[in-house]
């Protein structure tokens, strides 16, 4: 069904975007996406340090004060990019874009032909307090940045965060 939607989309002119837990995403968009995020996701909670500001540059990944040229970043070779950053006291809230790279030319993983997306990437906001609260809070998916987003393919597919989930 959801590959259905995806051609609709296309014939239509719409962006193919992923939703849910269960989008029929190419298996290796996927995976080339989860290879970088869940990294992320492991320093995400490593947030013992007390300093905000440390914490965020400890992520890893490429800053972006949101006033330099996007061009310079890498963000259509695959890329994690945190922007959006405020720092507060005790805690930090920032945005994440993560594109998955080009999709290598090899056939879908049940062996068919490949016919979808060149890359596929996500977008969304965390928040993050001092080791006292060590839950992150994923604030939500939100709309990606202008300026990363004319850095990918035309053909570029959004996924929402929980589409990696798993």
């Amino acid at each position: 069904m959801g590959s259905m939607l995806a051609i609709v989309a296309l014939l239509a002119g719409c962006r193919t975007e992923y939703r849910g837990m269960d989008p029929d995403i190419d298996g290796h968009l996927w995976r080339q996406v989860a290879a970088l995020e869940d990294p992320l996701w492991g320093a995400i909670y490593d947030n013992s340090a007390i300093d905000p500001e440390a914490y965020v540059k400890s992520l890893g990944g490429a800053y972006w004060n949101g006033v330099t040229d996007a061009r310079t970043l890498a963000v259509d070779d695959g890329a994690v990019v945190i922007y959006n950053v405020t720092y507060f006291s005790d805690s930090a809230e920032f945005s994440v874009f993560i594109s998955s790279g080009p999709r290598p030319n090899v056939a879908a993983d049940d062996g068919t032909e490949y016919n979808g997306p060149s890359q596929v990437y996500t977008c969304f906001r965390v928040h993050v307090a001092a080791a006292a609260d060590p839950d992150p809070l994923l604030l939500d998916d939100e709309e990606c940045a202008k300026e990363l987003l004319e850095k990918m393919p035309s053909d570029a597919a959004f996924a929402e965060d929980s589409v990696f989930d798993g």
